[in-house]
């Protein structure tokens, strides 16, 4: 047998000839006609190889390319060195926002270059001036096609604003064949983007004597990219980018703040830091935009607010009652599509519930932003989540509010 530099090894045998015994040499000396198949081996194991190299090339140069429709703004990055251009540096660091490729999709890209370049500058912006971890795979995957929401069950007690037990609402689901629960500490059942379990369980709490709320959404902390998403208004994709962000750093870091207090948290660095981006950024949106939407926002807040103090004191059929329901309804409509996607749904108990844990803490979290927001919304950011870990919701709402914090 002869390997691959022609040399024998083994047995020879030669058609039309004895084959010699194994006592005997093994190898002999080649002749020029082995010679000449041996050179068109080694030619023909280098062409393979080159054409090898060369399809690595053009799928690296293509890869880039495509990479460009997600590139960050240039506003982040110097002068070249070691032969690399700004934006080819930046797609070898480790939180590269040229992963907004993976799993890429040209033509579902190309419609939405503009917000894709807006999520890689988002990406840097909180990684580099909010000092948030994100990780490598934060908005930098898309969801599978024809999934442009995610979907998530609010349950609450039809008596009241209120978690109901755990375990009767598994076993509610587990009666009508459904194998999902209550997410740990969470309000909701989560279902991704299956429409359909989500709804039938939604049908099976209903009809059990619960409230509910299907409530669907393209901000999630798995972070995927969606047309939908792509499709909102910058100030919109900033404040969603920007939110889920709080998330992600919270759960890669390990913190443990209560689940109420990380919503609004989110909500405050989602809606300042839009501002602040379009401040020192060349944003494809303006300051005064990113404030008119957190001042539709903040108000909008304040009927939900009002609307759960009232029901607490049950003073749904007051007029105030009435007049705050039209009031959210009326802001809600003249919002722009984000956030009549959050916010336009039927106030009942499980619609309160969810709005709650975003939005109770929210004004006592600004508060103490806006006394120390002159630059420093990376520290801020960093003491809530210090001060507030390890604690329950109790202990966190009298942290805010002793006047011994320093937030």
């Amino acid at each position: 047998v002869r390997d691959h530099r022609g040399r024998f090894h083994g047995q020879l045998a030669v058609p039309g000839s004895i084959p010699l015994p194994r006592d005997e040499p093994k190898s002999r000396l080649p002749s020029l006609a082995d010679k000449a198949a041996n050179r068109n081996r080694t030619r023909s194991r280098s062409s393979v190889t080159s054409g090898a190299k060369a399809t690595y090339a053009g799928s690296a140069v293509a890869a880039v390319q495509r990479r460009d429709l997600g590139a960050t703004h240039s506003t982040f990055y110097k002068t070249s060195r070691g032969g690399l251009t700004p934006r080819a540096r930046s797609q070898s660091t480790r939180r590269s926002p040229t992963r907004l490729t993976r799993g890429f999709d040209v033509e579902r890209a190309a419609p939405h270059k503009e917000a894709l370049r807006l999520i890689a500058d988002l990406r840097k912006f909180a990684d580099k001036r909010l000092g948030l971890d994100l990780g490598n795979s934060f908005f930098s995957c898309w969801a599978e096609a024809n999934t442009p929401w995610s979907y998530f069950l609010y349950v609450s007690e039809a008596s009241a604003i209120k978690v109901p037990d755990r375990v009767i609402v598994a076993d509610v689901l587990q009666c009508s064949g459904i194998e999902r629960g209550l997410a740990p500490g969470k309000p909701y059942i989560a279902f991704g983007p299956d429409y359909s379990a989500a709804q039938e369980a939604d049908e099976a709490l209903v009809e059990a004597g619960y409230e509910t709320l299907l409530y669907k959404t393209v901000g999630t902390r798995a972070t995927y990219l969606t047309e939908t998403l792509l499709s909102y208004s910058p100030q919109s994709i900033a404040y969603v980018v920007l939110h889920e962000a709080v998330h992600v750093h919270r759960s890669r870091r390990g913190y443990a703040i209560p689940y109420a207090m990380e919503e609004a948290l989110g909500e405050v660095v989602g809606l300042h830091g839009a501002v602040l981006f379009a401040e020192e950024v060349s944003a494809p949106y303006s300051a005064s935009a990113a404030t008119e939407h957190r001042r539709t926002m903040e108000a909008i807040m304040r009927h939900v607010n009002d609307l759960i103090s009232m029901s607490a004191t049950g003073r749904r059929a007051s007029f105030g009652w009435n007049k705050a329901c039209k009031e959210l309804s009326a802001r809600t409509s003249e919002g722009g599509t984000l956030i009549r996607d959050r916010f336009d749904y039927p106030i009942t108990n499980a619609y309160l519930l969810r709005c709650s844990t975003y939005h109770e803490q929210y004004f006592a979290l600004q508060d103490r932003l806006e006394t120390t927001i002159d630059d420093t919304l990376a520290s801020y950011i960093n003491r809530v989540f210090v001060q507030l870990d390890g604690t329950d919701l109790r202990s966190a709402v009298n942290i805010l509010g002793s006047g011994k914090s320093s937030l």
